[in-house]
């Protein structure tokens, strides 16, 4: 069994390893976002986007007024 200094070395360097990475899948997310052609996005989502119109109505509301309903019952 791993003593506390080897243990506690382990979860530093496993953070710094996880910095690290997520300094670089920043960058490549950050890549693809400017790589985005949006109107191409568009046309591509837009029979999606016209089914679900179809299919789910937009409501009254914003469901502000369920949601506090919802947060009373988890009060109790």
């Amino acid at each position: 069994m791993p003593d506390n200094r080897s243990q506690d070395e382990a979860v530093l360097k496993w953070v710094q390893n996880w910095r690290k990475a997520g300094a670089a899948i920043e960058r490549v997310r950050a890549a693809e976002l400017r790589a985005i052609d949006v109107p191409a996005a568009i046309e591509r989502l837009q029979d999606a986007f016209q089914s679900a119109q179809a299919h789910y109505p937009a409501r009254a509301g914003s469901g502000l007024v369920e949601q506090q309903r919802w947060f009373k019952t988890f009060r109790k």
